[in-house]
């Protein structure tokens, strides 16, 4: 899984950026589901990743056509003053099985 950021936008918004991989590694397709995983607590285990609130009804998908093309996704209604942690998976686009997990990133509202 490519690199995650996170970085707050608001007092009640934070944006998730990271570079969508191929469903296979680094080869093309772009993956177009992903599993986004959102916690108050930091996600280090993948019980934690398990246990972690799903966005998007559980997979959030994105029209991209390339693999490394950069994608955003703004977390709206979060409480001011409080960080947030968050890991994505992407789901192959054919069997849709979850790959593996990115590195926890956090970030911390306005």
């Amino acid at each position: 899984m490519t690199l995650l950021s996170a970085r707050s936008t608001s007092r009640s918004a934070i944006v998730l950026r990271f570079a969508a991989p191929g469903t296979d590694g680094s080869k093309p397709p772009a993956a177009q589901n992903y599993v986004v995983k959102q916690s108050r607590r930091p996600i280090r285990t993948a019980r934690d990743f398990d246990r972690a609130l799903a966005l998007c009804s559980g997979t959030c998908r994105f029209d991209v056509t390339a693999v490394g093309s950069e994608i955003a996704l703004t977390v709206n209604n979060l409480r001011p003053r409080t960080t947030h942690y968050y890991a994505i998976a992407a789901r192959d686009n054919v069997s849709a099985r979850r790959g593996p997990r990115s590195k926890a990133v956090s970030a911390r509202t306005r």
